[in-house]
């Protein structure tokens, strides 16, 4: 049996910028000023749909359907969002604030 490691799919910090849009986006609640329990802001993070940030997510989580399957363009959108190619820069930006 093989197993395979998960691909992260989403980071806290690096996507906050996509977060924050989607709930405004979706639910009109600005994250800076609501005051709402844990539960209740992941139950509605997990129920975000259309929004740039479930863009974002899908091409992290996309597979090519075989090896042999020619190059296509979601394999690039997928390098371009990368979490591991992002994670120095945006970590790196946060630290300077």
């Amino acid at each position: 049996m093989s197993f395979r490691r998960a691909a992260r799919a989403f980071d806290w910090l690096i996507d906050s910028d996509y977060i924050y849009s989607a709930f405004l986006q979706q639910y009109g609640i600005d994250l800076e000023t609501a005051d709402m329990h844990w539960h209740k802001f992941l139950s509605l993070f997990n129920g975000l749909t259309g929004t740039k940030l479930n863009d974002i997510i899908s091409a992290r989580l996309y597979v090519k359907p075989s090896k042999n399957d020619k190059k296509d363009g979601m394999e690039e959108i997928k390098n371009a969002w990368k979490l591991e190619a992002l994670d120095i820069f945006k970590k790196e930006a946060f630290k300077m604030k």
